[in-house]
């Protein structure tokens, strides 16, 4: 099997095990690439690492990458119930949003901040959110109204966790 025929299978697939989204007519495709996964993992640690640390802290924070797992590819009416992650492994977080089809109308993602405030973020082609991924509840409640809208996901914990 050539890679145009591994694309081909991997983006029929619909991504299993995610219980918060709602997808009542087609569920997110998940398109794996482990190459653009793995350098994901390896460019925004540095990043991350940065992000956790801007308090100058006496011991700095070190992460290490869980994973990184996309490309998701959600579909028209596609929504995202709020939740947290995982807290043993979804520490910090970030989303990479790789781009969404022309029409689409924007899709806010929505941030519960330590405080109980939402924020509402859209993302546009190449903008990287950092969140704390296990502890501020997010999701994207209202219903995407377009064709496609597809990110990467990248995962990282402590290392002392």
């Amino acid at each position: 099997m050539n890679n145009h025929q591994d694309n081909e299978r991997n983006l029929n697939n619909e991504e299993s095990g995610t219980t918060c989204i709602d997808a009542p007519i087609e569920r997110p495709l998940y398109h794996p690439i482990e190459d653009i996964e793995r350098r994901a993992v390896l460019e925004l640690r540095p990043i991350l690492e940065a992000w956790v640390n801007h308090d100058k802290r006496e011991k700095p924070i070190h992460l290490i990458g869980n994973n990184a797992y996309g490309l998701r590819i959600y579909q028209n009416h596609s929504r995202l119930n709020m939740h947290v992650d995982q807290s043993g492994t979804h520490i910090i977080s970030a989303i990479l949003h790789v781009d969404h089809d022309s029409k689409s109308k924007p899709w806010p993602i929505v941030i519960e901040d330590y405080k109980g405030n939402t924020n509402e973020v859209i993302l546009e082609k190449g903008d990287v959110l950092l969140y704390e991924s296990s502890k501020c509840f997010h999701g994207r409640p209202k219903r995407f109204d377009g064709e496609w809208y597809s990110s990467l996901f990248i995962h990282m914990y402590p290392s002392d966790w």
